[in-house]
């Protein structure tokens, strides 16, 4: 066999190899398919020249062009598609595809048809048999060329706009071997077509086949050296020595056929081309082939050595880091300057954001990887979750496991400016992202290089995770020693103000952080009480409300809150935002104070910095606020405790007054008592006489006293009022009436302050259904309180205002004063028990609780309608309940005239019990007195009584227990009975006449109270 022969042979081989393996790994891949049938076809082309030089006649070699045609008809249509798909531009060129593939299966047809408008028949020339072409034949020679052209222009095109240096090479590569094969295809037909003119054309070696086999080792490097498609080391191994045995197989055929030549050996050809393959293969089996091997290598990836060296020099650094920031330095910096990279960039896992977040990125050619952040939720972060190894972006449309990634994620894939996409994984999770940038000599990564990446992107995982397990414990252990530091502190400190200064001082150094401050919740204000001391914290000394800005939301929500860069967070109040753009503030991180669940204020943290604070800051910072809030709490509690301290000692002082009025009130209401009774009497006993004094008639004497007296009365009786122990007691109640009694009671202490008090009554009020004592005992507490701010307010003036309001069905009361108002802050807290801002002896901080209580008993509600500057007006709310009848009291109303009845009048004291035996001696009725419980035990044996009035407080045997003597000496025979009293009722008298129904009259009396209790206890049982 000659070595004319022997070619097509050898290219056969080539492009059988390059079918296997473009279908190895991914025959799913349209372009693997696309242009293994491309290969095909030129194999199919390579196998018919072969047969055809041996064919020993005309008839065979015809058969033998036909099938050589199938092969070539079909190549510039499965070539210009090729291209199309490698270029991803089938969509934009699809109408000429089609017109390609439409003429190659019209070609075809004749072909296969034996048309002989197509082809004629073979001829025999110097290099073999050769096609007769037929009419047709120039036409497919046109189509042959044009499409080949075409794939090549494209080609051109897609070379200028290339982005990348190993993009550029693979083109290159492709470009010049389909130039070559086309010149040599383009070479053989004008020697063919020139023969019949010029016959030493002929004579010209036909270099199609050969050309055909540079083409198909130009492609060879391409998949190579440039990964056109993924291929393994085993098929890359068996390529490349498969290529260079049939480079060293060709000079030993060309080195034969010399020897043929010269010694006439042709009939041992085959010993002669056997012998050279044979003594080549053993040389690469035995230990002689390894460095050959290695001389190989370093012949056809030569750079590649360094990029080896490189990653395994990273790889045993890794171990010995600890460092965090110099684990991720080391590395990016490693690659780019070890490889030379265009760029290198390192996404570390941010479990706050659900992100993959740049940590470091290094350039050499300022091109970067055009991405910030990469969701955890990404197509590409769930693919390389799932698969293991190193994602070549190049091989997604290749690569048969990224296949699908690539049709999902195309669009994200693209936007990345990578080379390969490494994951770092620790215990099967990807903690990182290393996107590789290409090398900067155009080459592409080996596999072996791609396994040495995965294996230092693992390393680094690890190595990232004991630098933060490191780092870590570092801070729990400096985060200890300050919370140790702080208790030991908070043990010996006298000063809050201290301890809030020690705490943010640590927030700043442990945190790394330019400012940290804190602020408490004063009313609906966020007051800032410690901050760190830089000129940056001074700019930040704005007021804030609950709600406003990051830290208003973080007391609003009660929820920590890390915001990466405050400038773009919509939350930060755009009035802030200059002053903190002014002094370069971006993050920060903000936790609640806390008080029994509830927020009372706010830790915060910025710095200059973009950074989105993480987990382990928030709970540094969540620490030193709980550690705040419990020295705030520890100082609320003893402060609450001093004036709970000062308000029982004032208390018990209110309560020794007390008890001190009632007895004061009981002495003052006997002379009192007579003093009325007696100008009550003398004004009846001359009413039927003109006797004057001095001039004027005695009964206007008479009438003079007894209104002092009453004027007297009322005071002593609303006193009483307020310290006697009432049982609540609902009846029906005029709002006026118990409004003009508590005026009455304070009026005189108001009128030498000069205070004006306005009564602007409604005439039309409906009664309540409520307690009076307890109403009086409001009305008084808010005009106590307005008197007491009015003191040193220039207009002074309290309006009392009374309405009805249908639609709501209730009765309103306002209260207003001019006096300076109650500050914002303190609103929420003025109907807190025992809060109060007077000083010491002045209140308890008891009186609004009181009120707010009473009031939300009867049904109602009590509020402040407040203007800071302006006065305090209180509105209370009273509904009214539906209509119930009121038992008849001693004093309902106007009473008949009662008929003469024999009344027994019991009191030790004898003024008291004379007044009233006149009294009802007036009246008409025979009255009989005694001195104690006793003697009138006596008289009620000695005979019988339709009334009993005796006083309650009596020496030896009382009111409660001469009634229950009575009853059980006269069972079923029993009197009616009236009691007198002049005090505050104790808790068990008040039961007794509860139990009784006995009706009792209140000192000091006039003639109708008298009555009215007389009528009670003998009309109303009945």
């Amino acid at each position: 066999m000659t070595l004319h022969r022997l070619l097509p042979l050898i290219a056969l081989i080539l492009n059988l190899c390059l079918v296997a393996i473009s279908l190895l790994r991914n025959p799913a891949s349209r372009l693997n398919r696309i242009f293994a049938y491309f290969v095909s076809a030129l194999a199919l082309w390579n196998l018919g020249v072969l047969m055809l030089r041996l064919a020993p006649d005309p008839t065979s070699a015809y058969r033998w062009e036909v099938i050589i045609h199938v092969g070539v008809i079909a190549l510039p249509a499965f070539y210009y598609h090729f291209v199309l798909i490698f270029l991803d531009s089938t969509v934009r060129w699809r109408r000429w595809l089609i017109v390609a593939y439409g003429l190659s299966a019209l070609f075809s047809l004749l072909n296969l048809a034996g048309s002989s408008a197509f082809l004629a028949g073979v001829q025999s020339t110097a290099w073999g048999w050769a096609p007769a072409p037929g009419p047709l034949y120039n036409v497919f020679f046109v189509y042959f060329y044009v499409f080949l052209l075409a794939g090549l222009i494209h080609l051109g095109h897609a070379y200028k706009r290339a982005d990348s240096g190993f993009r550029r090479n693979r083109t290159v590569l492709i470009l010049v071997g389909t130039a070559l094969a086309i010149f040599g295809g383009f070479l053989d037909v004008v020697r063919f077509a020139l023969a019949g003119t010029f016959p030493l054309v002929e004579r010209i070696y036909p270099i199609g086949i050969p050309a055909n086999m540079v083409y198909a080792l130009m492609f060879g490097t391409a998949i190579i050296r440039y990964r056109m498609f993924d291929v393994s080391a085993v098929v890359k191994k068996c390529a490349v020595y498969g290529t260079v045995g049939a480079a060293v197989t060709s000079v030993l055929v060309a080195l034969t056929w010399v020897l043929e030549r010269a010694f006439d050996l042709e009939k041992d050809t085959a010993v002669w081309i056997i012998a050279p393959l044979g003594f080549i293969f053993t040389l690469l089996l035995t230990p002689l082939g390894r460095p050959i091997e290695d001389w190989i290598e370093r012949l056809m990836f030569r750079k590649s050595r360094g990029c080896h060296e490189t990653l395994v020099a990273l790889s045993k650094q890794m171990s010995t880091l600890l460092d965090f920031s110099q684990i991720v330095d080391t590395l990016v910096q490693g690659l780019v300057r070890g490889i030379s990279l265009t760029h290198c960039a390192l996404l570390v896992y941010d479990e706050s954001r659900r992100s993959f977040v740049t940590q470091r990125e290094e350039t050499t050619s300022g091109e970067s990887a055009g991405i910030a952040s990469m969701r955890d939720d990404s197509l590409i972060v769930q693919w390389l979750r799932r698969h293991e190894g190193v994602l070549v972006k190049e091989e997604a449309g290749l690569n048969r496991r990224a296949f699908q990634l690539l049709d999902a994620a195309g669009g994200e894939l693209e936007d990345i400016k990578t080379s390969l996409i490494v994951p770092l994984k620790l215990e099967g999770e990807v903690t990182g992202i290393l996107l590789v940038g290409e090398k900067l000599s155009g080459e592409i990564f080996d596999t072996e290089e791609l396994e040495l990446l995965g294996v230092l992107a693992n390393q680094a995982a690890i190595a990232m995770q004991n630098a933060r397990l490191y780092e870590q414990a570092d801070r729990e252990r400096r985060r200890i020693e300050v919370l140790y530091q702080l208790s030991r502190r908070l043990a010996t400190a006298s000063e809050t103000q201290e301890i809030l200064s020690l705490i943010v001082n640590e927030t700043s150094r442990l945190l790394g952080v330019e400012v940290a401050a804190l602020r408490l919740l004063e009313g609906e204000e966020l007051i800032l009480k410690s901050w760190t001391d830089s000129p940056i914290s001074d700019a930040l000394r704005w007021p804030l409300r609950v709600g406003e800005s990051l830290t208003g939301a973080v007391l609003a929500t009660n929820q920590p809150l890390s915001v990466e860069d405050v400038l773009e967070d919509e939350r930060y109040d755009p009035r802030h935002k200059k002053a903190a753009a002014a002094v370069g503030l971006h993050g920060f991180l903000g936790v609640p104070l806390r008080a029994d669940g509830k927020p009372t204020g706010v830790l915060y943290a910025y710095t200059t910095q973009r950074r989105l604070f993480g987990a382990d800051d928030i709970s540094l910072l969540s620490a030193f606020a709980d550690q705040a809030s419990v020295i705030l709490e520890r100082s609320r509690l003893a402060e609450e405790r001093r004036q709970a301290g000062e308000a029982l000692r004032q208390s018990e002082k209110l309560a020794t007054m007390g008890q001190l009025l009632a007895g004061v009130a009981h002495e003052l209401n006997n002379p009192l008592t007579v003093l009325i009774g007696y100008a009550g009497v003398l004004r009846s006993g001359v009413e039927s006489r003109s006797s004057k004094l001095r001039g004027r008639p005695v009964e206007y004497l008479a009438e003079r006293i007894e209104t002092a007296a009453e004027q007297c009365s009322r005071i002593v009786r609303n006193f009483l009022a307020l310290a006697r122990k009432h049982p609540p007691e609902r009846r029906r109640v005029a709002l006026n009436r118990t409004v003009n009694e508590a005026v009455e009671l304070i009026g005189y202490a108001l009128a030498v302050d000069n205070v004006k008090v306005d009564l602007d009554l409604a005439a039309d009020l409906p009664d309540l259904w409520a307690d009076q004592h307890q109403l009086q005992l409001v009305v008084v507490n808010l005009l106590t309180n307005a008197h007491q701010v009015l003191r040193q307010a220039s207009l002074r003036q309290i309006t009392l205002t009374t309405r009805y309001d249908p639609d709501r069905s209730c009765v309103v009361l306002w209260v207003a004063d001019t006096g300076p108002g109650i500050p914002r802050d303190l609103l929420a807290r003025i109907f807190e028990p025992f809060f109060t801002t007077k000083p010491v002896g002045e209140g308890t901080g008891l009186g609004l609780s009181l009120c707010q209580g009473i009031i939300e008993d009867h049904g109602g509600s009590i509020r402040v309608e407040n203007e800071v500057g302006r006065g305090a007006v209180f509105k209370i709310e009273l509904p009214l309940s539906s209509t119930v009848l009121e038992p008849a009291g001693p004093d309902a109303g106007p009473v008949p005239t009662i008929p003469q009845k024999k009344v027994l009048v019991v009191d030790d004291d004898s003024a008291q019990a004379d007044l009233l035996a006149d009294i009802l001696t007036v009246d008409g009725h025979q009255v009989e007195t005694a001195s104690n419980a006793a003697t009138a035990l006596e008289r009620l044996n000695e005979g019988s009584y339709d009334l009993v009035i005796s006083d309650i407080r009596m020496p030896k045997l009382d009111g409660p227990g001469f009634y229950r003597e009575v009853e059980l000496r006269h069972s079923g025979r029993r009197p009616p009975f009236v009691f007198v009293t002049g005090d505050v009722l104790g808790a068990d008298t008040l039961k007794f006449l509860e139990k009784t129904k006995v009706p009792c009259l209140n000192k000091p009396y006039v003639r109708e109270d008298v009555r009215h209790a007389i009528h009670f206890a003998l009309v109303a049982p009945q």
